[in-house]
């Protein structure tokens, strides 16, 4: 059996690879919602993201994840 036709075919190529960065570490506490802002504008500033146009178009057409535990996800939650 050969497969079936996809439906809708994801793009590939170099313009479509996930891009990693590896942040260095920084002692910002993050049991605050204070701590979690510079934390989050800390990141920013490493990964050249922290000028306006950086930020403007980061909120256009970029995605950010982040893993964290439950605390830190509500953190940054209630922060945006």
């Amino acid at each position: 059996f050969s497969s079936p036709s996809p439906i809708n075919l994801l793009p590939v190529g170099p313009e479509y690879v996930t891009q990693q960065f590896m942040l260095g570490t920084v002692h910002i506490e993050e049991a605050s919602y204070e701590g979690n802002d510079q934390l989050i504008r800390e990141w920013l500033r490493q990964l050249n993201l922290d000028s306006l146009q950086e930020q403007q178009k980061t909120g256009l057409f970029r995605v950010i994840g982040w893993v964290g535990d439950q605390l830190t996800a509500e953190r940054l939650r209630g922060l945006f």
